[in-house]
């Protein structure tokens, strides 16, 4: 679980947010006549826990008693123009680097309209930034991410 909710202050507060943003796998799409195309496919997530005896929770205290209050997915297909001469570790290297970045505007303002038409207090995630360590692991045999 990717967490890219640190320093969030909304009225959130007493419950453990965590987001999940990963690219899961990828296709080639080719057509005569047109450029190949790339297809990346990400789940994206988000959910909140609550401890049930009321007691507040934090992101180093996770009771096993914390029960699921909210959770808002979604899955993702991003097409890309495929540029001739890639290689398989091209396209890990774009999907682990980019793939997540493009979409997170999206899922961002997304998060933001579901909790506001839930009325709960309006989450706005912020800004994407890249985890340092994140990889992505390639099937070299089949070609996807």
């Amino acid at each position: 679980m990717i967490d890219h909710l640190a320093g969030l202050n909304q009225n959130h507060a007493d419950y453990v947010l965590g987001n999940l943003a990963q690219v899961t796998h990828s296709q080639e799409h080719k057509e005569e006549g047109q450029s190949n195309k790339l297809i990346f496919f990400a789940e994206m997530g988000i959910r909140w826990k609550l401890d049930k005896n009321d007691n507040k929770l934090s992101k180093d205290k996770r009771p096993k008693d914390a029960i699921d209050v909210c959770k808002i997915e979604a899955n993702y297909a991003v097409t890309y123009s495929k540029i001739a001469g890639l290689t398989k570790d091209h396209v890990l290297a774009f999907a682990s680097k980019n793939v997540v970045f493009n979409i997170w505007p999206y899922w961002r303002e997304y998060v933001s309209s579901q909790t506001q038409k839930m009325g709960m207090p309006k989450l706005v995630l912020p800004f994407y930034e890249p985890l340092v360590d994140q990889e992505l692991k390639i099937d070299r045999d089949a070609g996807k991410v």
